[in-house]
Formats: structure tokens, C-alpha cells, sequence
């Protein structure tokens, strides 16, 4: 992850902004809609081992630390991927 870190402050733009997303810890659930109703869900079981979230943990410290990054707000919230096809 500090490659992954590394590589974000090389392309981000001054003022942009870096959204951190932490290891799954919570099962997600692959949903496909059409015409607004669900034609399948699938629950996918990929969390992370707590061994995962130490390591989001201490790259994020890492790249604090090394001022790549000025720390300005943290705030939790539900994130979603939504495709339009299955190449997407």
C-alpha cells in the first residue's frame, strides 16, 4: 500500500484530494439492477484479515509521516460501485 500512496501523491493534482479507502471489513454484496428492480445479488465474503487493516494502518502513518499527504478530515462513510456494463 505505501507503492499504492506513493504513486497517488505522483499523480494527484495540487488541491486534489486523496480519498482513503480501508481494507473491506464488512461482506459486500454484488447487486444487478435493471429498470430498477434487483434481477440478482450475490454476497461476496472478502474481508480483510486484521493483518490487512495494521498494514492500511502503518502505510497511511508512513506517508503521513513523510508529509506526502497533509491530513485535513476523516469522516466514515458508505461507498458504492455502480457499472453500466460487465467490462466496467
Amino acid at each position: 500500500m505505501v507503492d499504492a500512496l506513493r504513486e497517488a501523491r505522483r499523480v494527484l493534482t495540487a488541491g486534489g484530494v486523496l480519498i482513503d479507502v480501508r481494507p473491506v471489513i464488512a461482506p459486500m454484496a454484488a447487486e444487478v439492477t435493471v429498470d430498477d428492480r434487483t434481477a440478482w445479488v450475490k454476497d461476496v465474503d472478502a474481508c480483510s484479515t486484521p493483518e490487512d487493516i495494521v498494514a492500511a494502518d502503518v502505510a497511511v502513518q508512513h506517508a503521513l509521516s513523510s508529509e506526502w499527504f497533509a491530513f485535513e478530515l476523516s469522516h466514515p462513510f458508505d461507498f458504492e460501485i455502480h457499472c453500466d456494463t460487465a467490462e466496467d
